[in-house]
């Protein structure tokens, strides 16, 4: 019987073994410009638009908040949209997302908080899998109760589909998630950890339930 626990020396194997190529570090210009934009505490059209162009510049950041922040910049700056509640919405994400020091990351704050210019930001976590996505050669993850099958079922079967349980490291490539949790609109430390680490590394996936296969057959 499998274990209840992903094994850690297969993970680092699994993890060693894989060509994938490693982005550069995106992360630390987009932080180092998201607090200049704001280090007076304000934002204006012209420090925004900028913002927006060396977020272009990175296409395949395809996921929140980049993506997000992206959309919102590039409406409020192209389209004359610039008001008070655009320049505070993007004010509170810019700063609790890329402070300078963190005490713990603030996803429910921000999944909590209102602000229009962005939506509903809970489902935006979330990504829609590629048409020919597939278990084999990912490290996955897991977070919530699943409705039909145990954790230990599930490392189970991302082994049976040519997959490595995984934990929550920065190596992980999906993270799949509870439905359950999804229509809670929970926050799991699995959930926090991941979108944390993709942020830095640009690599993970989150996904809901429903995208992991639902037999080994399948």
């Amino acid at each position: 019987m499998p274990s209840a626990k992903p094994d850690k020396a297969r993970i680092k194997a699994a993890a060693r073994a894989r060509d994938r190529e490693e982005l550069p570090d995106f992360f630390t210009p987009i932080k180092e410009a998201a607090q200049l934009a704001v280090s007076d505490g304000a934002l204006t059209q012209s420090r925004a638009a900028n913002f927006e162009l060396l977020l272009s510049a990175h296409p395949y950041l395809d996921f929140f908040p980049y993506n997000m922040l992206r959309a919102a910049l590039h409406q409020a700056t192209d389209s004359g949209c610039w008001e008070p509640v655009v320049e505070r919405d993007l004010l509170i994400l810019l700063t609790t997302l890329f402070a300078e020091r963190y005490d713990g990351f603030p996803l429910q704050d921000l999944v909590k908080a209102d602000l229009p210019t962005f939506g509903d930001i809970y489902p935006q976590l979330f990504d829609t899998p590629p048409a020919d996505f597939a278990v084999r050669g990912k490290l996955c993850d897991f977070t919530g109760p699943f409705k039909d099958r145990s954790r230990r079922e599930c490392y189970a079967q991302v082994d049976a589909l040519g997959g490595t349980p995984s934990d929550m490291g920065w190596y992980t490539d999906c993270l799949f998630v509870a439905d359950e949790h999804f229509h809670k609109r929970a926050i799991s430390s699995g959930l926090e950890a991941a979108v944390f680490t993709r942020m830095r590394q640009g690599t993970l996936r989150i996904y809901r339930e429903s995208v992991f296969p639902a037999s080994i057959a399948d």
